[in-house]
């Protein structure tokens, strides 16, 4: 997809070919499901396999929260395969010419794949990341049919950016941290029926705002992933996608993602350049210089306060938490251990296991047994 790193898979019951979309297909097929309780996205051994698997296969697999379904990144073709298996000859180089074949990378990528006359939703920072972007499509005059989004606490930040850029207030949202207003409850067999796992809160919170704004043509569009490729890419590609890119895959799953920054563009300029010190002022230095170089008032807006606390409003999280209390899940697995009220701190733990409550009873409704 745009010629970037596979980010959602597919699933498949365990020694089968046939793959589905989502897991509620693999499991429908078995009928009978038994939980894997001991099942985390950040499972050591599960992420050992699965970089394994990706070195070997150039096809990475996961294990789900059952036993009998496995989850399949896409098979990956070249140029991804040299660098999965680390066929990449590497050299040192001045942060002047890494930043200007960054440079070079990222407008390659977004000339060839960047549709301008598709509607885009821009999920947009008050950071050096996503304002790289909007200036590179700017330069290029391909920057149409953009609706942008942004979050407190960097509005202050990102209305500096938008006036710097022109954009027209109806093409952009500032919504609040708790979404009051703009987010309802989570309709647990929605949920259910349409998510294959979860993690990240956050990020659901973003997908679900998005997906009421989107249309069947909308493209999404996130800048997220660099500072972990910018860390991590001395360990390679395989376990840059093992360790971290099965985050997201979940949080946008049925959605047409476009992510430049796992471009195999930029991913192969990262991997051919060692850098010696990969230190957090090393990295502000470099984003700042690429911003520099298409639009130097831009990139000299100060950084604003990005730590967010997205979540729902408690008036929605009171919903969703009768659902969560009455499920099977809950009452079988949790035997009530785990509190919903972690719901309304919005405590990531309470969270995975509702997503978990809300698969399994989509699942039971749909006929299935699980033990």
């Amino acid at each position: 997809m745009y010629n970037q790193l596979p980010m959602q898979p597919r699933f498949r019951v365990k020694g089968e070919k046939r793959t589905y979309s989502s897991i509620h297909g693999a499991a429908l097929e078995i009928g009978d499901l038994t939980l894997n309780r001991k099942y985390t996205l950040h499972d050591r051994n599960a992420i050992l396999r699965a970089e394994k698997s990706l070195k070997n296969n150039l096809c990475m697999v996961r294990n789900t929260i059952f036993h009998e379904v496995e989850a399949v990144s896409q098979l990956i073709e070249t140029p991804l395969k040299e660098l999965i298996t680390n066929r990449v000859r590497r050299g040192y180089a001045s942060l002047e010419d890494f930043a200007a074949a960054l440079l070079a990378a990222m407008k390659k990528h977004l000339w060839e794949t960047w549709d301008q006359w598709r509607p885009h939703i821009f999920l947009h920072s008050s950071g050096y990341d996503t304002r790289l972007i909007s200036a590179l499509l700017r330069s290029m005059n391909i920057d149409r049919n953009i609706t942008y989004v942004c979050f407190e606490p960097e509005h202050k930040i990102f209305r500096k950016i938008a006036d710097h850029m022109g954009w027209p207030k109806d093409k952009m949202f500032l919504l609040p941290e708790n979404m009051e207003g703009y987010v309802e409850p989570l309709r647990f067999e929605e949920v259910g029926g349409h998510c294959s796992d979860a993690n990240r809160i956050s990020l659901h919170l973003w997908s679900w705002f998005v997906k009421e704004m989107a249309t069947k043509d909308t493209q999404i569009v996130l800048g997220m992933y660099s500072d972990e490729l910018y860390k991590n890419m001395n360990l390679g590609t395989a376990r840059f996608m093992t360790n971290y890119l099965h985050d997201v895959h979940w949080e946008w799953e049925g959605m047409d993602v476009y992510m430049p920054f796992l471009s195999c563009d930029w991913v192969w300029t990262l991997m051919k350049h060692k850098m010696r010190d990969w230190g957090a002022d090393l990295r502000v230095r470099l984003k700042h210089m690429l911003i520099s170089m298409v639009d130097k008032e831009l990139a000299d807006i100060p950084l604003g306060n990005i730590v967010s606390k997205k979540r729902f409003p408690e008036s929605a999280v009171r919903s969703m938490q009768k659902d969560f209390s009455r499920s099977w899940y809950y009452r079988t697995v949790l035997k009530k251990g785990e509190l919903p009220n972690g719901m309304v701190k919005n405590a990531p733990p309470i969270w995975r296991e509702y997503f978990k409550a809300a698969i399994c009873e989509y699942l039971i409704n749909e006929g299935c047994r699980i033990k």
